[in-house]
């Protein structure tokens, strides 16, 4: 099966795991999967892979109002007839609108990954560019396709993200060295997030919580890597709690596996989770986790089986929850390794190829 796999851009981020992680098994399944979005330093991870990618600068743009949509849609049906397409994925609002368009032109169907939540406006629920299938990352999202837009349940299937876990596994003790020896962390006890720096992923209440636990931990240090809309404002929040020497901001990399030695402790206190890609990868890793009991996380972590739940915008519950597994490291390590037997047995990417091309099949 030839297919398309179209999102907004190709640079560091869950979509943009999703799409090489789906991509990769695709290919390794006999199929022909392409890659196609505005760019991105990722563009050469997939062409390592053997992975075509084609670069639509149309998907770059931020408006579907913007009449140069049309352009790139026939840009694309180009393409769809030139390489005898069968099948358009889109993973986001903007790729879904060229590709519906693209669609009327050529006749190939498109279906979507809806990644998390949405505000059930007007403009989605009359024009919902769902496609003939919508995969669901999760069941608390399949339930928000449902119940808050309408979606029959024929349209809907839930395919949870898959975990490379032969990629995101435990770092080995020179490897967990090496890192803290680049970053200069060599005795300090290290805990935070990747993520982009948004207001929905919640590091305000993380950066609140270190603040209440300084004290107890002198040695604990907290990192940040990504980049986002709130870096301002949270550095400004750091610096307003003297906290400059303690919390650190660094750009995401490429390969986030890179940077899961270097964590003691992996928190997520994000408002809102279609699933929580990130997280699965530090459980995958074997990673103590402290996260929000928010969308999808709750598929993925069981209180202090798997993980430590607390409420979200709580930064009191989180400071107890961080303070509960550096005071039981033990224990704590014991959650990361049931977490990653849980993640290996439940979300392989073997199962969401499987899923995926079930989907695609319907379609087909």
């Amino acid at each position: 099966m030839k297919v398309i796999l179209l999102a907004n851009h190709f640079r560091a981020g869950g979509i943009s795991t999703y799409l090489l992680t789906l991509a990769r098994g695709l290919k390794a399944s006999g199929h022909h999967p392409v890659i196609v979005t505005s760019g991105g330093p990722l563009q050469e991870d997939a062409r390592g892979f053997g992975i075509l990618h084609f670069t639509l600068k149309g998907l770059g743009l931020r408006s579907q109002l913007d009449p140069r949509l049309f352009l790139a849609a026939v840009e694309l049906a180009r393409f769809v007839r030139a390489e005898k397409i069968e099948l358009m994925h889109a993973q986001t609002r903007m790729a879904a609108t060229i590709a519906a368009m693209a669609g009327v032109m050529t006749g190939v169907p498109y279906i979507t990954t809806c990644h998390g939540f949405f505000r059930p406006h007007l403009g989605r629920r009359l024009i919902g560019l769902w496609g003939r299938k919508t995969i669901a990352v999760s069941g608390p999202v399949e339930k928000h396709l449902l119940g808050d837009f309408g979606l029959p349940q024929s349209r809907v299937v839930c395919v949870p993200n898959g975990i490379d876990a032969g990629i995101f596994l435990p770092a080995a003790p020179a490897e967990r060295l090496r890192l803290r020896d680049r970053y200069g962390f060599q005795n300090e006890t290290v805990i935070g997030l990747i993520a982009r720096l948004s207001d929905v992923k919640g590091h305000i209440y993380l950066i609140e919580a270190f603040s209440l636990i300084q004290d107890q931990f002198p040695s604990l240090r907290c990192v940040f890597f990504g980049e986002g809309p709130m870096e301002a404002f949270l550095r400004a929040a750091v610096e307003k709690k003297g906290l400059a020497n303690k919390v650190f901001f660094y750009p995401v990399v490429n390969r986030t596996a890179e940077l899961l030695g270097l964590f003691d402790v992996f928190v997520l206190p994000s408002l809102s989770e279609g699933l929580g890609l990130s997280l699965m990868e530090a459980q995958s890793a074997g990673l103590p986790v402290v996260a929000s009991a928010v969308g999808g996380v709750l598929d993925i972590v069981e209180n202090e089986v798997t993980g430590y739940l607390v409420p979200p915008a709580d930064s009191g519950a989180l400071a107890g929850a961080i303070t509960k597994v550096l005071s039981d490291p033990e224990a704590a390590l014991e959650t990361g390794r049931r977490a990653r037997n849980f993640i290996l047995s439940r979300y392989s990417v073997r199962q969401m190829v499987e899923g995926t091309l079930n989907a695609y099949q319907a379609v087909i």
